[in-house]
């Protein structure tokens, strides 16, 4: 069974405040993702990041967009970028 491809947007205040980090994976829980970016986070200590948008990438024509797509996207319009942080909105990614 194929899986699903998700876009996903969240924020690690602590790290990167007032930016974003925009990401896909295939995996059902997209938490499970982020976690993984955060290996050396005893998890008892609580999430460094909250999740703030998930969504399918399949687009209305079956194909799929991906977290680059999103990032040039955003490069275009001029967006301040730290690394893979996005310094904007929920609303512009």
């Amino acid at each position: 069974m194929a899986r699903t491809r998700k876009i996903y947007v969240y924020e690690c205040p602590s790290l990167y405040p007032g930016y974003v980090k925009i990401g896909e994976t295939t995996r059902d829980d997209v938490e499970e993702r982020i976690w993984e970016q955060f290996p050396q986070h005893p998890r008892h200590m609580g999430k460094p990041f909250n999740l703030l948008y998930e969504c399918n990438a399949e687009t209305s024509n079956g194909l799929y967009k991906t977290d680059k797509d999103v990032h040039v996207y955003l490069m275009k319009r001029g967006v301040r970028r730290e690394k893979e942080w996005f310094q904007c909105t929920i609303a512009q990614a």
